[in-house]
């Protein structure tokens, strides 16, 4: 990111201001012997203070008590049973649970999550039960991480500090115009009606709550922020570089067959693929886990393993060697394929792309995968509710050849892309894009690492939230695809155009009560009255466009 925020408290000095100015006002009102004018003024400001309360902000806070500390250490394996809380994040090694995830990603639906899958702390177990193997646990999960931001004080974003600025300005203007006519005309009760009027430090004091909400909402729709800078970067993208990776397909796998030499079993074959890609984070390989451990159960870690980036993956347990890749890496390796193997690149009777990956063990190829490839579902729907949104121009850049990186572009309603893609090309196009327009980029934060860098937004779809605990600075979306993106983008432009609208009129209003203070006690009653009006229609915007 361009920029990064440091969150710390701010927002506090202005009330106590705002607390001192209305005391000090009421005081001088009473001095100059309008004794009822100040009763009635100051019973006016504390039905401010206690609507504040009525119309507060609610809690976004979820319950945290069962990934606490003491967390569970890495690697560890824990039961999970029926009714128990998952206390860490994890990747189930045997069994089946049916997961309320609702207090980590705002999903309602009860899901099924089998071996293979990952499973996130904070997450209730509603049935059966399971073994999980510990990944992030206390604060390094993703709950912890969501609630630690939402338990800061103050954010310290542009916003809140364009906020203190003008609200300390307003303040200066009104200490020094109320000391000047009390100190010339001899007035304490226009002096004090100038300290009541320029103390309305309402937007101030909700804004740091409002911002809480609004996070909140966006961690509900299954989004990870790090900064409450990202809600106000999000909010103003206008551009979106689609960048395809291994580990960020924007599209859908599914397996379409297995094949086998005779002299092996398909446990065999499958039991070579769960070791070999155990660990593994490129969708496919997490497929082909997923796969394997729901036919034959939990299997062990591999003792040595080499990653071929994009091609495939070569690891040791005990006296095998397995490979898993696809015919560019067995090549490469002078491990022969079967001629028979080397089949149609689409399937006959769906049409959609197939893509072959094959299974060696001691330097014998004993089994081919077959896995179909096809556009994410809503694609096209996706695109255009970011049209919706604001988003006028998208570009999609792929490694893949012009024709497929054209059909894959269509698929998501994009115009320009960009085949053929090596990564500079990546940040190039970011470049003259976000010159233009703020740009964000949707990747995997690791092969177009520094161009991530380089936008004013990264958007990391991962389904296992491991890219929560790279410093990629980047919204990550708890999915493998986009539909939260359109939301997410909606709650941060209504927030942001609510705040808008209310500093609008917290400035307005100020201005007119300021000069409202110059009609003596009918002035002092009127910006009582203003105040109260101030504090209710502010909260009221704020609450309307949360709720958006």
């Amino acid at each position: 990111m361009r920029s990064r925020s440091v969150q710390g408290n701010v927002g506090i000095p202005l009330s106590a201001t705002q607390a001192v100015f209305d005391a000090a006002g009421i005081g001088l009102i009473a001095w100059s012997g309008s004794w009822n004018i100040a009763g009635i003024a100051g019973s006016i400001l504390a039905a401010r203070w206690i609507l504040a309360w009525f119309i507060r902000p609610p809690k976004e806070h979820a319950d945290t008590s069962c990934v606490s500390e003491p967390a569970p250490r890495m690697g560890e394996s824990i039961p999970i049973k029926d009714g128990s809380c998952i206390p860490a994040d994890g990747r189930i090694l045997q069994g089946v649970i049916l997961v309320d995830e609702s207090a980590v990603s705002g999903e309602t639906k009860i899901r099924e999550r089998r071996a293979g899958d990952v499973v996130f702390g904070g997450s209730m177990c509603k049935a059966g039960s399971a073994v999980v193997r510990v990944m992030r646990g206390g604060e390094e999960s993703i709950l912890g991480r969501n609630e630690l931001l939402l338990s800061t004080p103050g954010f310290d974003t542009k916003t809140e500090q364009w906020i203190q600025t003008c609200g300390f300005t307003v303040f200066g203007i009104a200490a020094g115009t109320a000391i000047a006519v009390g100190w010339m005309n001899q007035s304490p009760l226009v002096a004090g009606s100038i300290l009541i009027a320029g103390g309305g430090a309402e937007l101030s004091a909700k804004i740091a709550a409002w911002i809480r909400s609004s996070i909140r909402r966006i961690q509900q729709n299954g989004a990870v922020l790090k900064t409450a800078a990202e809600l106000e970067q999000l909010a103003e993208i206008r551009g979106l570089v689609f960048h395809k990776s291994e580990l960020n397909p924007l599209e859908t796998y599914t397996l379409h067959s297995l094949d086998r030499i005779p002299a092996v079993t398909e446990n065999f074959v499958w039991e070579s693929v769960a070791v070999a890609e155990k660990h593994s984070e490129h969708a496919i390989g997490r497929l082909l886990y997923r796969q394997a451990v729901r036919r034959i159960g939990a299997v062990a870690d591999p003792e040595r393993f080499h990653v071929y980036p994009g091609r495939g993956i070569w690891v040791r347990i005990s006296d095998r060697e397995i490979l898993v890749g696809n015919a560019a890496l067995f090549t490469e390796r002078g491990v022969a394929i079967h001629e028979s193997w080397h089949g149609e690149m689409k399937d006959a009777e769906s049409g959609d792309r197939m893509q072959e990956y094959y299974v060696a063990v001691n330097g014998s190829c004993v089994g081919r995968l077959r896995i179909s490839i096809r556009p994410q579902e809503n694609s096209w729907s996706i695109s255009e509710a970011l049209k919706k949104n604001g988003i006028v121009e998208k570009i999609y850049v792929s490694a893949d050849p012009i024709e497929q990186t054209g059909r894959q572009a269509e698929a998501w309603g994009i115009e320009q892309f960009h085949p053929a893609a090596r990564p500079d090309d990546v940040w190039r196009e970011l470049d003259q894009l976000s010159k233009r327009i703020p740009t964000a980029l949707i990747g995997d934060g690791v092969s177009d690492a520094q161009a991530m860098l380089r936008a004013d937004l990264g958007i990391i779809p991962d389904p296992t939230g491991t890219a929560a605990i790279r410093d990629n600075n980047a919204i990550i979306l708890l999915s493998d695809h986009l539909t939260a993106l359109p939301i997410i983008i909606r709650t941060a432009q209504t927030w942001l155009s609510g705040f808008r609208y209310a500093s609008v009129f917290w400035l307005v209003t100020v201005a007119l009560l300021l000069v409202a203070s110059g009609f003596g006690w009918l002035g002092a009653m009127f910006i009582a009255a203003g105040r109260l009006l101030q504090a209710g229609v502010i909260s009221w915007i704020l609450n309307r466009n949360r709720l958006a």
